[in-house]
């Protein structure tokens, strides 16, 4: 039975190949039999070709979890709190970042709630948790419960706004627009709109320049106000004034509040966190054999 050759055999047996050695030559110099070695000669070109396979699909499986590691790195950026309108915790569990197309979500470990890493983002993880990357998987569980507390404050602000919007207006938020069969019309009951306490959430978060108040559209007696673009609420003529006053002095007290400062506290150590990560994720990227395995590696 013709033995099996190691890889400083093969290696000679190609050298002496090279020069023209014959078979039962190689054989001499190398001190196995013949029949070994024209084994080796006949098999030789389908295993280079197996192996060029091999280190092909290494290639593509690498490549395809760097570019993975590089579409992660952006959805470590994690969203302006004022762009999230997160009004209910279990719907979905996700929200989009108003103004983009970016979508962050989350779920519920336990009590708490963390940010969650998406599916297609699993091989990254893999092959962190099977190098042992402690550094980074340690930084990503931070940012991951970080990131869930923020979501829980912005949650909890936004009902917190309206609850209060509600309790000092002393009207109660109303539909802007219902649905009669197929037909759309304006909703005129007097009232809130939910931009209301949307724009009061979102400029307690960021110093944007406040928009101008407008009255518009009257009908059934009520006022539509308008705060630039947004619509705020159906009101009589009488108390345009009264619920302007309190607009403004929501937005100017909601920036004080605890909650606010948190989440704007929050964002910063995210962003933190995330530069770390991204620099870290790059030089685990950059390495020239990609450590660990997953469940997409060649031969699983």
């Amino acid at each position: 039975m013709a033995k099996r050759l190691s890889a400083d055999e093969r290696e000679k047996i190609d050298q002496l190949d090279g020069k023209g050695y014959k078979p039962h030559e190689m054989a001499a110099k190398i001190g196995k039999d013949t029949r070994t070695v024209k084994r080796y000669l006949n098999d030789r070109p389908r295993e280079r070709s197996i192996e060029i396979e091999r280190q092909q699909q290494e290639l593509d499986h690498r490549n395809d979890v760097r570019s993975r590691i590089m579409k992660f790195k952006e959805k470590l950026k994690f969203p302006a709190p004022e762009g999230l309108d997160i009004t209910n915790l279990s719907l979905g569990m996700r929200a989009y970042d108003i103004g983009t197309e970016n979508i962050i979500q989350w779920q519920k470990t336990d009590n708490n709630y963390i940010v969650k890493i998406e599916d297609e983002f699993t091989p990254i993880i893999e092959h962190l948790h099977s190098s042992r990357r402690k550094v980074i998987l340690d930084l990503l569980k931070e940012w991951q419960r970080i990131g869930g507390k923020c979501i829980v404050d912005c949650h909890r602000l936004r009902v917190d706004i309206q609850k209060e919007a509600e309790k000092q207006t002393k009207l109660r938020t109303v539909l802007e627009t219902i649905v009669e069969g197929n037909v759309v019309r304006s909703n005129v009951v007097e009232g809130l709109l939910d931009e209301f306490s949307w724009t009061i959430y979102r400029w307690a978060l960021c110093n944007t320049k406040e928009e101008k108040y407008i009255t518009v559209s009257e009908l059934n007696g009520r006022h539509l106000l308008h705060w630039g673009m947004y619509n705020l609420a159906w009101v009589k003529d009488n108390e345009m004034e009264r619920i302007k006053d309190i607009h403004q002095k929501l937005i100017k007290n909601y920036r004080k509040v605890s909650t606010t400062l948190d989440i704007l506290e929050g964002k910063k150590t995210l962003d933190q966190l995330a530069k770390s990560l991204s620099q870290r994720l790059n030089e685990f990227a950059g390495l020239s054999k990609l450590p660990g395995n997953c469940r997409l590696c060649p031969g699983r």
